[in-house]
C-alpha cells in the first residue's frame, strides 16, 4: 500500500476417468489425436443387475489416434458407453488425459477442441471450483512488496488450475509472448519497477493480443507516485477508453460496499477490499461501465471516487480496471472480517470468466466458494 498521503477519504468428484475399452459396450477407443482405425470388441454379455461388459476394443496405436468400434449394448438395470470414448493413449483402455488438464465427466479435455460438441472449447473444471483447468492467463508486471506480498496467481490460482501461469514479469512484450495467452493480469507494470517505459512496438503488441478477443485485469496502488506509476498500465488501456487518474488516495484497508450488481464480475458479490489506491476515469465518455465507487471528501467537497470500471470492446477484447492492489494478495483475505474472502475469491471468478473468451473455457462457478 502507498505510504504517502496525498488524500483522505472516510469509508461509505474430484473424477478421474479411466475408460477401459468398453464398460458395458463392446467398442474401441479414440485418442486425442490421430487417425489408426481399431478394431471393436464384442456386444457386451447381459449382466445380472449390473452392466455388460463387453471385450476390450484394442485401438491401433499412433500419434493418440485409435480408431472407434461399435458399442455394445446395456444390460438390465446397467448402462453401456457408446463406442468411442476419447483416450490420450493409441490403444483402448487408456487414460483420458489432455495437455496440462484431467478429463471432464462429458470426455472435454485441454486440447483446444470442442470435444464433447457444446459450443465451448476446453470447458473443464474437474474440481468444480470455478477455475478452468486450461485457463491459460498471464501477470504482467511484478507483485507487491507490502504486506504478505502477492500470492493469488502463485497459491490461489495455481491450486485451481492444472495449467500454471504464466509470469511475464519485467520482460518486453512480444507478440510470441502473448500469443497463447486468453487473459492477462497486470500488477506492478510501472516504470520505477519494470525500469522503463513501455515502446510503441510493445503496447502494439498488447494492443493486438487484446483484439483477439482475449481479457485483461489490470490493479494499481503499488507506488507513492501514482503519477509515474500508471503510465504503463494506461498505455495497456488505451483501446478501453478507461484511464487511472495517477493520483493517491488514503484510507487504510477498508471495505467497498457501493456496488453495482449490473454486470456479471459484480454477481453475489456485495464487499471488496481497498487499501490506498488510484482512482478510474472514463478517457472516453459511454466507453466503459462503473461498478463500484465509494463517497469520500476532497477539499472539503464530498465526492464519489470510483474505483472499478469495465469494458466490453466486443471482437477488441474485455478489461477489468480495479483501483488497488489489495485484492490480488489472498494471504491477507481472511484478516479482515469485514471483508469477506468468499466476496474476493467470488469476484476474481466472476472476472476471470467474463475475460475469458465466450466460447472457450467457460465452466460454472459454484454457488459456495470454496
Amino acid at each position: 500500500m502507498r505510504p504517502e498521503i496525498t488524500r483522505l477519504f472516510e469509508s461509505a468428484v474430484f473424477v478421474t476417468a479411466i475408460f477401459l475399452g468398453v464398460t458395458g459396450c463392446g467398442s474401441s477407443e479414440i485418442s486425442s489425436r490421430g487417425g489408426n482405425q481399431g478394431s471393436g470388441g464384442g456386444a457386451g454379455a447381459t449382466g445380472q443387475g449390473g452392466s455388460g461388459v463387453g471385450a476390450a476394443g484394442q485401438g491401433a496405436s499412433g500419434t493418440g489416434g485409435s480408431g472407434v468400434g461399435a458399442g455394445g449394448t446395456p444390460a438390465a438395470g446397467g448402462s453401456g458407453n457408446v463406442g468411442g470414448q476419447q483416450s490420450a493413449a493409441g490403444g483402448g483402455g487408456g487414460l483420458l488425459l489432455g495437455m496440462g488438464g484431467s478429463p471432464s465427466s462429458t470426455g472435454e479435455v485441454c486440447d483446444g477442441i470442442d470435444n464433447d460438441g457444446n459450443g465451448v472449447v476446453d470447458d473443464v473444471d474437474v474440481a468444480g471450483d470455478g477455475i478452468c483447468d486450461c485457463l491459460r492467463i498471464g501477470a504482467i508486471g511484478l507483485p507487491s512488496t507490502n504486506g504478505a506480498g502477492t500470492s493469488l496467481l502463485n497459491d490461489w490460482l495455481n491450486a485451481r488450475s492444472s495449467v500454471p501461469y504464466v509470469n511475464i514479469g519485467a520482460q518486453v512484450l512480444t507478440p510470441d509472448l502473448l500469443k497463447d495467452l486468453q487473459v492477462i493480469v497486470v500488477l506492478d507494470a510501472s516504470s520505477q519497477v519494470i525500469k522503463r517505459v513501455y515502446s510503441d512496438a510493445e503496447v502494439t503488441a498488447f494492443r493486438d493480443w487484446l483484439k483477439q478477443n482475449h481479457g485483461v485485469f489490470t490493479t494499481s496502488g503499488y507506488q507513492s507516485n501514482a503519477a509515474t506509476e500508471v503510465v504503463n498500465a494506461n498505455k495497456l488501456l488505451i483501446d478501453s477508453g478507461i484511464q487511472y487518474r495517477g493520483e493517491n488516495w488514503w484510507g487504510g484497508i477498508h471495505p467497498i460496499t457501493d456496488i453495482l450488481h449490473i454486470h456479471p464480475i459484480t454477481e453475489g458479490v456485495n464487499t471488496l477490499g481497498l487499501g490506498n489506491g488510484d482512482p478510474v476515469d472514463e478517457a472516453v465518455m459511454g466507453a466503459s461501465l462503473l461498478l463500484a465507487t465509494q463517497t469520500g471528501s476532497s477539499k472539503g467537497a464530498t465526492v464519489t471516487i470510483p474505483w472499478l470500471r469495465v469494458a466490453d470492446m466486443g471482437a477488441a477484447g474485455r478489461a477489468v480496471v480495479w483501483g488497488d492492489e489489495w485484492i490480488t494478495d489472498d494471504k491477507l483475505w481472511n484478516s479482515y472480517p469485514n471483508i469477506p474472502a468468499a466476496d474476493l475469491q467470488r469476484f476474481w471468478l466472476n472476472s476471470i470468466k467474463w475475460l475469458t473468451p465466450v466460447t472457450e473455457c467457460q465452466v460454472p462457478i459454484p454457488a459456495v466458494i470454496f
